[in-house]
């Protein structure tokens, strides 16, 4: 294998695992948004319960 058919293969092989590691970062981010979105809606309902007394 000549050298750049070696760096074409280096390449997408690094274009692979950026792929998986963004798709794995977009997950994460969104489970973060989920997380947030959850906390302010039980911050809210903690708010309501101590106002309706």
């Amino acid at each position: 294998m000549d050298e750049a058919a070696d760096a074409r293969e280096k390449l997408a092989q690094a274009g692979k695992k950026l792929t998986k590691v963004q798709q794995h970062n977009a997950t994460l981010s969104d489970n973060a948004q989920r997380r947030m979105a959850g906390q302010q809606l039980q911050q809210g309902q903690v708010v309501e319960f101590l106002f309706k007394k």
